[in-house]
């Protein structure tokens, strides 16, 4: 579809159609001009071309996925705020996700007010951008090692174990995490210790 030069653009990517049609006519109720592509590649094509403002991209996708899509956009659009939405999520996409550029990861299916609250938020670069002034205390090496586990998605039971901590202590470790780091979910936390270069290998 024609893009209206005054509204902000949003690129859709999804490879079920019933999807992209729906999202467009939400994201239309949003005030928002919407463009929709099936594959990363046609969209990739229009990227190099035309005004965009918002990418949303289905983590999943025949041949260029989402995340690799994403990676290929910063080559010529460094700039470009994205999204990448997900039917399989889990705390290594989103890791995964927000290294490669993301600016947010939701989930599947959506929620409209949700998802367009997060659209509002993400391109008026509020709730969602991380800032290092927000860290008020370093993280203890007890706690990164809780936090090395929690970015590969394990469970609090699970550290507990491996760590031979009680889920209570695994659980004040998380709290004191999200506190220092001035986050409140788990997208945000991976967002900064993605930009504190943290890996989760250990």
């Amino acid at each position: 579809m024609a893009v209206n030069s005054v509204k902000k653009v949003v690129f859709f990517v999804d490879d079920n159609e019933q999807i992209c049609s729906a999202t467009e006519k939400l994201l239309a109720r949003g005030q928002y001009a919407v463009k929709t592509f099936f594959t990363a590649e046609a969209c990739y094509k229009s990227l190099s071309t035309e005004r965009c403002d918002l990418l949303i991209v289905d983590m999943v996708l025949p041949g260029l996925d989402g995340i690799e899509l994403i990676k290929k956009t910063r080559g010529i659009r460094p700039e470009l705020l994205s999204i990448v939405i997900t039917g399989f999520g889990s705390v290594p996409s989103a890791v995964r996700a927000i290294k490669a550029g993301a600016t947010h990861f939701i989930e599947k299916p959506l929620n409209a007010d949700n998802f367009l609250r997060t659209v509002d938020e993400v391109l008026e670069q509020k709730k969602h951008t991380v800032v290092f002034d927000k860290i008020n205390k370093p993280i203890s090496p007890a706690e990164k090692r809780v936090l090395k586990r929690v970015l590969r998605g394990s469970s609090n039971k699970l550290i507990a174990e491996q760590l031979n901590l009680s889920v209570r202590t695994v659980e004040d470790h998380r709290s004191k995490i999200m506190l220092k780091l001035g986050v409140d979910n788990v997208v945000d936390l991976v967002k900064m210790t993605a930009m504190m270069d943290m890996d989760s290998n250990e």
